[in-house]
């Protein structure tokens, strides 16, 4: 080959290789740019799933405490009756701690179970016992988020 056409190859090929070189670095930015935002939303779908999937496993415990109400509780005497409410405030403790402390998304959960927790802060201020009423420390979350839900 002469040397004038090794020089334009060498040439053509240096020019080239950059060029491909940029509009790879080009594509790498954008692919880069398009999984960071892939990822971030698949980090939010997994959190709403996360946060579904505590709010589920905490629904099926009260509606499984619901249903020992209608079958073992509801005739039955005043202690056992103050037994079963403490485990159903134990279990709405836990719902309020996770509303105070923002573990779960308060517009949308909080909003549409509000008239629950509200009729259940009726059911406590009725049925539970006067001491544990009285008790700041008893179901402190509990009687916190009510007094929020009140207010709003």
């Amino acid at each position: 080959m002469c040397a004038f056409c090794t020089y334009l190859f060498n040439a053509f090929w240096n020019a080239q290789w950059e060029r491909w070189v940029q509009i790879v670095s080009v594509f790498s930015g954008i692919a880069t740019v398009t999984a960071l935002v892939y990822a971030i939303k698949a980090l939010r779908e997994s959190r709403k799933a996360t946060q579904l999937q505590i709010f589920e496993s905490i629904f099926k415990d009260v509606r499984d405490l619901e249903k020992e109400l209608y079958t073992s509780y509801s005739d039955a005497d005043n202690e056992k009756q103050q037994q079963w409410l403490s485990l159903l405030f134990n279990t709405l403790e836990h719902v309020a701690f996770l509303f105070n402390s923002k573990k779960l998304a308060t517009e949308e959960f909080l909003g549409f179970y509000k008239d629950v927790l509200l009729d259940s802060g009726k059911i406590f201020s009725e049925k539970m016992n006067r001491p544990t009423q009285a008790d700041p420390k008893a179901f402190a979350e509990f009687k916190k988020l009510i007094a929020k839900l009140k207010q709003s």
